[in-house]
């Protein structure tokens, strides 16, 4: 079901979501969207918080279906707001690019360097969220070259 709930009437499916943004540090997973709003762009796995699911259980649960099991652990988070939707981004550390197995929802992954991330056509959402989780994963890891140097251009 779909709500106007966004501060200026974007709809939803469901009034709260969330997603995993798997990264090792210098990489983050990317999944193409296959059909629906947005198609054709890049973004995390992630989807509509069900009935009784906290919002990490249902970050999960949207990830393995999305592309298959996963080994990580979660190590930050990050809660956007639209109006009376929320949407909460899990930030995991995985040891390295892990192959996937797509649902329906998505034709393609990959593992981009983080650094590439903007020449990307991604979601609108995850695209102006795109300085936040940055920031987010620079904090988490230890970053050298030219992300750090992007990271510190966009604190000035």
């Amino acid at each position: 079901m779909f709500h106007r709930i966004g501060k200026d009437g974007t709809r939803y499916a469901g009034k709260m979501g969330a997603g995993i943004l798997f990264t090792d540090g210098k990489q983050v997973l990317l999944l193409k969207r296959a059909d629906g709003d947005h198609q054709g762009t890049w973004g995390q796995p992630g989807g509509e918080v069900e009935p009784g699911e906290t919002t990490v259980d249902a970050a999960i649960r949207e990830a393995q279906e999305e592309c298959g099991n996963f080994n990580g652990y979660r190590v930050g988070e990050f809660e956007e707001k639209d109006g009376l939707h929320r949407w909460t981004t899990y930030l995991y550390k995985v040891p390295g690019p892990f192959p996937c197995k797509l649902s329906k929802e998505h034709s393609e992954y990959k593992w981009i360097d983080i650094d590439k991330l903007r020449s990307e056509n991604l979601h609108p959402k995850f695209k102006q969220n795109l300085p936040a989780y940055l920031k987010l994963i620079g904090r988490k890891f230890k970053v050298i070259g030219s992300f750090k140097e992007w990271l510190a251009s966009q604190e000035n």
